[in-house]
């Protein structure tokens, strides 16, 4: 499983196998079957992970309703980083979606690898600034196109929803109700 990560490292910075074995060695293998909690609401962040495989959605609960507001796919880090930094409670849930495989580490071994592998702090800022610009351009996409637009970019973008992930969450994801995904997706598969 290290070898997804390694891949992934490396195809972002040159990372020595050296520093590759060090991180490693801070981490361990964690499996979530579907609708396991990697955090909770009310829950401090710990632990952050590194998906192998698998899929995992951030929700919020809000009178008995939930909010889908991102999904993290493989090649992706998972984790509340404002309860990291802060110390405060998570305001939301991540679960997995399907059976899902991480790499986890507990924070304070990060912090120690951030002084330990100066590359890894280098590394971190890209992921972060790579998150903020996918952030923006999710809010974007939400003003500048119809939901029908935003459902065809998501479902192009990551095919591996159709069939794996509840139309309900997906509508969720798109801030629409579970029957306007439904007719949607009629009307497209009429028009194809």
């Amino acid at each position: 499983m290290f070898h997804y990560l390694s891949e992934h490292l490396k195809q972002v910075l040159p990372f020595t196998e050296a520093e590759i074995l060090v991180i490693s060695s801070k981490m361990f293998r964690k499996v979530y079957n579907k609708g396991e909690r990697f955090i909770a609401k009310g829950e401090v962040n710990t632990q952050s992970g590194f998906i192998c495989n698998g899929l995992m959605r951030l929700f919020y609960v809000k009178d008995e309703k939930e909010f889908t507001v991102k999904y993290f796919y493989k090649d992706s880090w998972v984790g509340n980083l404002q309860s990291v930094h802060t110390g405060e409670p998570s305001l939301y849930y991540i679960e997995a979606v399907i059976k899902t495989e991480l790499l986890v580490f507990e924070n304070t071994s990060m912090n120690q690898l951030f002084d330990e592998i100066n590359r890894l702090e280098r590394y971190a800022r890209l992921m972060v600034e790579s998150s903020f610009i996918q952030l923006i351009q999710e809010k974007a996409n939400r003003i500048l196109l119809t939901v029908e637009e935003q459902y065809l970019q998501l479902i192009d973008a990551h095919p591996e929803l159709i069939g794996t992930v509840p139309l309900k969450q997906i509508a969720s994801f798109l801030n629409i109700e579970p029957g306007s995904l439904s007719r949607i997706r009629k009307r497209l598969s009429k028009n194809t």
